[in-house]
């Protein structure tokens, strides 16, 4: 009985040991999926930083080219922009060149090869006159006029004449015109009031046209 007994304690002894070291066992395998767990899951996550910091970095990239592309389009609108501006200044500039040119043939062709007129000449009677019209209503007084210019080459041409024809006191540029230019033709006349601005057609006839002399 004694040695049977013994026997059965070992055995059990020699069980529990099995048992301990079986479940030490599991225990340091369960420690082991743990740590590759643990290890994969931080593998993935630097995986997850890495793939962000490369999808930022494209994004930061893209961003930096449409940005470059933004400003050389722009250069570029602005290089165009120019160009055609001074194209078309440019063809502002000859299209004067033409008009000015047409327009000097024209009054060449109306006031003859023989014309006694002067556009500086009358350049200068108009700012004479203007002058006088200081509330710029296009007349001015016929009075104040001939005492302001008394003495000089204008005022002693004026002198003797009939300036105030329908008793206002007043008179228009256009008029002081025909009255300095008596034997001027109509497309004479047509042209000293074309040097100024001033549409002839809006100018009385009896100014435009030449009276005849009354002898």
């Amino acid at each position: 009985p004694v040695s049977m007994a013994a026997d059965a304690t070992a055995s059990n002894i020699a069980s529990t040991k099995a048992d301990a070291h079986a479940k030490y066992e599991a225990m340091l395998k369960r420690e082991e999926n743990l740590r590759k767990m643990e290890e994969e899951k931080a593998k993935e996550l630097e995986e997850i930083k890495a793939r962000k910091a490369a999808i930022a970095k494209k994004r930061a990239e893209d961003e930096a080219a449409l940005e470059e592309f933004r400003r050389k389009r722009a250069e570029e609108q602005a290089r165009l922009a120019e160009t055609e501006r001074k194209r078309q200044a440019a063809i502002a500039k000859k299209e004067k060149a033409r008009k000015e040119k047409a327009r000097a043939i024209r009054e060449r062709k109306m006031l003859g090869p023989k014309s006694v007129f002067s556009k500086d000449n009358v350049l200068l009677l108009k700012k004479i006159y203007d002058k006088y019209d200081t509330d710029h209503d296009g007349r001015v007084s016929i009075q104040e006029m001939k005492e302001g210019l008394h003495g000089s080459a204008v005022g002693h041409a004026l002198d003797g004449m009939q300036l105030d024809k329908d008793g206002s006191g007043t008179v228009d540029f256009p008029e002081v015109l025909r009255m300095l230019h008596p034997s001027a033709s109509a497309s004479e006349f047509s042209v000293l009031c074309y040097w100024m601005g001033i549409d002839v057609d809006a100018v009385d006839e009896t100014v435009v046209h030449p009276q005849p002399r009354p002898w």
